[in-house]
């Protein structure tokens, strides 16, 4: 992200690597977003909260926010557009579930950014 801030967007599951990523940009980056991503059959999303909050805490001088992001739609369809076509062309060497859920997220930061 760059609005002419140093800005970056950091994939937020509120895990020990995000979390490691996220307090590393802290101290190079004078805002960081973290995002989190929820859809439909994702349970857990909300937990990320616990390490945003410490992470708020450790580095008082950088901007950190944290967003929980709906993605169910953007989910549907990608998931169901002209999947069965795609399945009957190649099989099952289509982009299953982790991919999809890879592929969402990197969507919406982009779509944040």
């Amino acid at each position: 992200m760059s609005n002419g801030e140093k800005e970056v967007a950091v994939l937020f599951s509120g895990g020990t690597d995000s979390t490691a990523s996220a307090a590393i940009l802290a101290g190079q980056y004078e805002a960081v977003h973290l995002l989190t991503f929820a859809r439909h059959g994702f349970f857990g999303a909300d937990n990320s909260s616990y390490n945003a909050s410490k992470l708020i805490a450790r580095f008082p001088g950088t901007r950190i926010s944290h967003k929980v992001l709906e993605t169910t739609p953007l989910a549907k369809y990608v998931t169901n557009n002209r999947r069965w076509h795609y399945i009957r062309k190649y099989g099952f060497f289509t982009l299953q579930n982790c991919g999809f859920c890879a592929l969402l997220n990197h969507l919406g930061t982009l779509a944040y950014c």
